[in-house]
This record gives C-alpha cells, sequence and structure tokens, in this order.
C-alpha cells in the first residue's frame, strides 16, 4: 500500500499530493520553471533574430543557414580615406574596424596619418625575409619574375610596425587578397607562419 502526503508546492504555495515529504513543485510550476531555464540559456540569432538554444557557449547563429548569410550579406559602408561607397559582409566588418575602397586608399591614409613620411622596411630587412623564403610568396609558394616584385605585408596591418615577426613576403595576387581579407587566412595564422619561415622567431 503507497503512502500519499499532502504538501504545498515550494513555488506557488499550492497543495498537492505527492509520494515523498520532501518540498515539491506543483505541474504548472515545474512547466514554468522550466520556461525559464530555456530561456536564461536561449541566444537570439544575430541574423536572422530568432531565438535558440545554443549548443554550446560558443554558437552565435541558429543554423548554418544564417552563418552562410553572415558571411555573404552586404552591408554598405564608406571608404575612410576618400569617402566613396562599399561593401562589406558582417563578417569583414568583426574583423576590421577601418575600411577602404582600394590598396591606394589604403596607404594614401597611412601615409597621412604617418606625416606624409614613405612606409617602407629597410633594404637589409627586406633581403633578409626574401632569402628566408627562398624568393617565394609565403601563402602560395610561386617565385615571380623578377623576384624582386615579391611585397612585403604587416600582418597587423599597421606598415609603421617593421618588426621581424609582423612581416611576410607575399605576391601580388596574394597580398591584395590579405588586406580585402579574401585570402583564407587571419592574423594569427600569419604570425604562426612568420614564426614557422625562421626569421619571425618569438625572443
Amino acid at each position: 500500500m503507497t503512502v500519499s502526503y499532502r504538501i504545498n508546492c515550494k513555488r506557488c504555495g499550492r497543495e498537492i499530493i505527492s509520494k515523498n515529504r520532501q518540498p515539491k513543485l506543483c505541474s504548472y510550476c515545474k512547466k514554468e520553471v522550466e520556461k525559464e531555464r530555456i530561456q536564461r540559456k536561449a541566444k537570439q540569432c544575430p541574423v536572422c533574430g530568432k531565438m535558440f538554444l545554443p549548443k554550446s557557449s560558443r554558437q552565435k547563429f541558429c543554423s548554418q543557414k544564417c552563418v552562410a548569410k553572415n558571411r555573404t550579406t552586404s552591408i554598405v559602408v564608406y571608404c575612410e580615406y576618400c569617402g566613396k561607397k562599399i561593401t562589406r559582409t558582417a563578417r569583414q566588418l568583426e574583423n576590421s574596424k577601418r575600411h577602404f575602397c582600394s590598396y591606394k586608399c589604403f596607404l594614401k591614409d597611412m601615409r597621412k596619418n604617418n606625416g606624409g613620411k614613405p612606409l617602407r622596411v629597410s633594404k637589409q630587412m627586406r633581403e633578409t625575409v626574401l632569402v628566408a623564403t627562398d624568393n617565394k610568396c609565403s601563402i602560395c609558394g610561386k617565385r615571380p619574375i623578377p623576384p624582386d616584385s615579391l611585397e612585403i605585408h604587416h600582418i597587423n596591418g599597421n606598415p609603421r610596425d617593421n618588426r621581424l615577426e609582423n612581416i611576410i613576403a607575399l605576391c601580388k595576387s596574394c597580398h591584395r587578397r590579405a588586406h580585402f581579407m579574401t585570402l583564407g587566412y587571419n592574423k594569427r595564422d600569419l604570425f604562426a607562419l612568420a614564426r614557422r619561415i625562421g626569421y619571425g622567431k618569438r625572443k
């Protein structure tokens, strides 16, 4: 014979019948508590605005469809130097605070902020980088003709920071892609690549 106890719900105080004396929740309060727990964990998708339960704390989007939209949806911004209208994806806006319509505008803006002085890497440093990479592009491995046409890329985006661990040799094509964030490598990857080559070792 089972014994039942009349106890009060610890949330709303309603009288319920239970098989043990420990304080419990009524069926209505159980549903409400579960809803509150789900709402605390729920996130809002920045693309579609839908509320969803993330599988991990790092998940930002509700679906792969929204991930793809975040990468491809165009947002209108203005060139920092000439004011021309340009389009960037949400991902590009997250990765960079300043945007330019062309590499020329980027260099002009940098020269302007540098007091009009040319932004150059010393010949000795350039030779060190080219010798370490065997006159090849550090990304695609191509050896352009002439070898002097290889360009020096500043990984952190600051052309005044000419430390060896901040520069890497790239061909003209890869250099443009690096500045327009279509290279497939982030800054951390490029720093690691510079260290692997040898001239960017940490002291």
